[in-house]
């Protein structure tokens, strides 16, 4: 019953991606799942469509000369090294492969969690301060500022 992995309310762009799960096309739902995040992150940072993959990925968090347009200037350095990473690691990871070659992806809970993957890296977008888009809605606003918060502490901020 893999298909009740995805029975949750993913985040808007992903709204195709569960039907190409449920009709078996594990493989396809990840790699959508996973361009619409590298798609997100291009246009919020306002790149042009020539930087691609895990490159726009570093970019978009970069650490040095200066911050990129979704690094989180109030986190701590290793939080703020440790989003890049993981950003730039789901789109290598997961992405990547599949863009370039046949990759094997027959296991259905797999699939299901990359989906998963992508459904939180799209809300972890919503809580980059410096981001050009708007947030949703009020709802992932909050949570994605509980999220920092509970990652960054600013100092005189009361922690949930």
């Amino acid at each position: 019953m893999a298909g009740r992995r995805l029975d949750v309310d993913l985040h808007e762009t992903l709204s195709n991606v569960r039907s190409l799960y449920l009709l078996g096309q594990g493989g396809l739902a990840d790699f959508a799942s996973l361009k619409q995040v590298e798609i997100r992150v291009r246009a919020m940072a306002g790149f042009s469509n020539d930087s691609v993959g895990t490159q726009v990925m570093t970019d978009a968090f970069r650490l040095k000369p200066e911050f990129g347009p979704h690094t989180d200037p109030d986190a701590e350095g290793g939080v703020r090294e440790a989003i890049m990473f993981l950003f730039r690691g789901a789109i290598g990871t997961f992405k990547n492969p599949q863009s370039h070659r046949a990759v094997d992806d027959d296991d259905p809970v797999l699939a299901s969690e990359i989906v998963l993957l992508a459904d939180l890296l799209m809300r972890l977008l919503v809580g980059s301060r410096r981001a050009k888009a708007p947030p949703e809605s009020a709802a992932e606003r909050l949570m994605a500022l509980r999220w920092f918060r509970k990652l960054s502490p600013v100092a005189g901020t009361p922690q949930p």
